[in-house]
């Protein structure tokens, strides 16, 4: 065996893990060895086993659990086949659930010299009794695992042996790219032809950004068809409103963001993110991932969930959205072209669902201010009000009071605003909810049975002050975990699980729901965003050598995801909206 020194900032966490873990196992255990010599002095018909130091002892009565508790066991020696009683303390019970190596059992009754000697001797390398084969070269490797060369040029590479070494490239399984990345002369001696700029540039863009992981999108493909390397998708936003966007090969998400970002003339890209919507979902795109990797690897992952009926090709469709994901530093009036496309249209919806908690005198206040954006001062749609009180109130309220009293109080609230325009009336909106502990969340319907003290039915909303787990009927926040307590979370298609605080004595919440894996994306962003700014912070103040201490219960506890879906699914995000 060999020895492993890890360091880390959570190594008590780790520690008590992997105790939690051998204390498992001991206990399941059916393997004991013996620490010391016991002998039978009663004589042949005694029930008591007699053994000697280092013998492996199988339970077949108990397992480990109840020789570390009792003080008496019984088992069957492996070395002299008897069976018999003996004493608990006289054995140590193996962290193992399979029979062990004779080499672990002799671990076990060593000093640690000896067992380093036994260490030391086991990595002495001994020499081999086996001819080694000779090693290949690249040209007889080439003869057994790669492609043949096309008939007709076979007698041309048999006589220009020396050019056919050079061309093996092409005729690998898997074309070797490096070489091929280099032999770019071509282009510039052919760079009066029309396309020889552009091949170079692309190849320049590809030695830069690194290579795709897929094969091109059938988008590319049929552009290339057409003789054309120019590909321009329409972007829809939140407002209802899209714009064309040109989009290449080498274009990653974060780039087209960056892209959509000037056009708009926002302030920053922060915060937002690309979503692609195909089929039934809307999935978020990583920014890191070439924009068109991620959807050629959406497409098939979908059509490898749904297998198409036989004979009939499937040709799936997609959207691309852009909006904002993650709310962390988004304030009303910071940004108003950000406030007038996105926040406001994504923040309606979710109070429109009843997801916050408000009085009714904001309600009164927001209605008047959704229909000045509808219809500025525009006073002769007052009678229709009761029709369009679904666009205007939670649905939850709607009922606790008549079609006439809502009227007259949102006409009544709508004249107090007199005078302003349809931008001030969505930034009017936006400043309301900002003050709530809601604003800016995503909100997400679960069944839990873990904690007696929650609902069954649980509103989760995740923001930028963490996971927060609200009663859907009062709509009270029953409490927050901030982001610095989460130690591990995990999804499925019917789940979500998350561990708050010490990974082996935390809490854990379990979660019924379809939408596990769009939460699963979500915290991950989320946590993902707050731990490169905590490590820009830190290099910040070790640049500026100020010297602070540190407190040990702040920080995250050293997050770990885990994703038990089968398949690497991409994240989805149905409802940002």
């Amino acid at each position: 065996g060999e020895e492993y020194t890890f360091t880390s900032s959570n190594a008590e966490d780790i520690r008590d893990l992997v105790v939690t873990f051998l204390e498992g196992l001991r206990q399941r255990s059916k393997f004991v060895v013996a620490l010391q010599d016991n002998s039978n002095s009663a004589g042949e018909e005694s029930t008591f086993l007699s053994f000697l130091k280092g013998d492996l002892i199988l339970l077949d009565q108990d397992i480990g659990e109840q020789v570390l508790t009792s003080g008496w066991a019984h088992g069957i020696n492996e070395r002299t086949n008897q069976r018999g009683d003996f004493p608990a303390d006289c054995v140590y019970v193996l962290p193992s659930m399979t029979r062990p190596q004779p080499e672990v059992v002799a671990l076990v009754t060593m000093t640690p010299d000896q067992r380093q000697e036994s260490v030391r001797v086991s990595q002495v390398i001994l020499p081999e009794t086996e001819d080694r084969q000779t090693p290949y070269t690249l040209e007889e490797f080439s003869y057994d695992y790669f492609r043949p060369p096309p008939k007709h040029t076979l007698s041309r590479v048999m006589v220009t042996k020396n050019r056919g070494k050079d061309k093996l490239w092409s005729c690998c399984r898997e074309p070797l790219k490096q070489p091929l990345l280099k032999k770019v002369r071509f282009l510039q001696s052919k760079k009066h032809h029309p396309l020889s700029g552009d091949c170079m540039q692309r190849l320049h863009k590809a030695l830069r950004n690194g290579s795709r992981k897929y094969p091109p999108h059938v988008v590319e493909v049929e552009a290339i068809q057409h003789k054309t390397t120019q590909i321009f998708h329409k972007v829809y936003f939140p407002d209802d409103t899209d714009e064309a966007f040109e989009v290449e090969s080498s274009t990653k998400a974060r780039d087209f963001c960056q892209n959509i970002s000037a056009r708009l003339l926002l302030k920053s890209p922060e915060g937002f993110s690309l979503f692609v919507k195909i089929s039934d979902k809307v999935i978020s795109v990583p920014e890191g991932d070439f924009f068109f990797d991620f959807v050629r690897h959406l497409t098939d992952w979908i059509k490898k969930s749904r297998p198409a009926k036989e004979g009939i090709v499937s040709f799936l469709t997609y959207q691309v959205f852009f909006m904002k994901k993650l709310w962390t530093s988004t304030v009303p009036g910071k940004d108003s072209f950000a406030d007038s496309i996105f926040h406001y249209y994504q923040e309606l919806p979710k109070y429109l669902r009843g997801y916050h908690k408000c009085s009714r005198e904001e309600v009164f206040q927001l209605a008047a201010l959704i229909y000045r954006v509808k219809f500025e001062d525009d006073k002769s749609h007052f009678p229709t009000i009761p029709k369009l009180l679904r666009e205007l109130v939670p649905q939850d309220l709607i009922r606790q009071m008549s079609s006439d009293d809502w009227k007259r109080s949102v006409v009544a609230y709508f004249n107090k605003q007199a005078g302003k325009s349809r931008e001030e009336a969505k930034l009017m909106f936006l400043k309301i909810i900002y003050k709530w502990p809601t604003f800016g969340s995503a909100f997400f319907e679960v069944k839990q049975t873990t904690d007696p003290n929650y609902p069954e039915i649980l509103l989760i909303a995740i923001n930028k002050h963490g996971v927060s787990l609200i009663d859907p009927k009062t709509k009270d926040i029953l409490t927050t975990h901030p982001f610095t307590k989460i130690s591990n979370w995990s999804s499925g298609n019917t789940y979500f699980h998350v561990t708050i605080g010490n990974l082996v004595r935390g809490s854990k919440l379990l979660c019924e729901t379809s939408l596990g894996y769009k939460m699963d994306d979500l915290l991950t962003s989320y946590i993902s965003q707050m731990l490169t700014n905590m490590n820009k912070q830190r290099s910040g103040r070790a640049g500026s050598n100020v010297t602070e201490s540190s407190d040990p219960g702040e920080g995250p506890s050293n997050p770990t995801h885990h994703s038990s879906n089968d398949e690497d699914e991409p994240s989805s995000e149905d409802d940002y909206l």
